[in-house]
């Protein structure tokens, strides 16, 4: 298999020119190698993890003073209430559900099969598949580029909180 074959390409596009977001970049690479390794359980960890990365560095560009020591669910609703998907409050509201189902399932499914998440008896067979983990890692690829990409689009840099030299 090609070693790009399974690369994050909408965030990978997303996060070209923040080679100084060291820790997001690592984050995604880490849920690329996952993936190439081909360890479902693992990538779905990465993939919540990767997500997290992604809404903390929304928020503490948008938020001054910002708390980002939030639950998963929570923190991705500080990012609705700072970052708009679409000027068209009707695209705006589709685009927020469709955006929390995938927070939401992730979070679900790192939660019950991830491999980090909790421990499991030593004979535990995890039942997540690869073609499953690919699923979320996608979605997750989508939905992780579509925010970054807004908010480097909207964010006014007099109003930036992170400082920039």
């Amino acid at each position: 298999m090609n070693e790009n074959a399974l690369r994050l390409p909408l965030s990978t596009r997303a996060i070209v020119g923040n080679e100084e977001a060291v820790h997001l970049i690592e984050q995604k690479e880490r849920l690329e190698s996952a993936l190439l390794q081909r360890d479902a359980p693992l990538s779905l960890d990465l993939s919540k993890a990767f997500l997290e990365t992604i809404f903390k560095t929304i928020i503490n560009d948008r938020v001054a003073e910002a708390n980002t020591n939030l639950e998963f669910g929570p923190l991705f609703r500080a990012v609705k209430d700072n970052l708009d998907f679409s000027e068209n409050a009707d695209i705006n509201n589709l685009l927020g559900l469709l955006a929390g189902q995938i927070v939401n399932v992730t979070g679900q499914l790192r939660n019950r099969y991830g491999a980090a998440s909790h421990g499991d008896d030593g004979y535990h067979t995890n039942p997540i598949k690869m073609v499953e983990a690919e699923f979320i890692a996608s979605s997750v690829d989508g939905l992780a580029s579509c925010i970054y990409k807004k908010h480097k689009e909207t964010l006014e840099p007099e109003v930036a909180h992170r400082l920039r030299y």
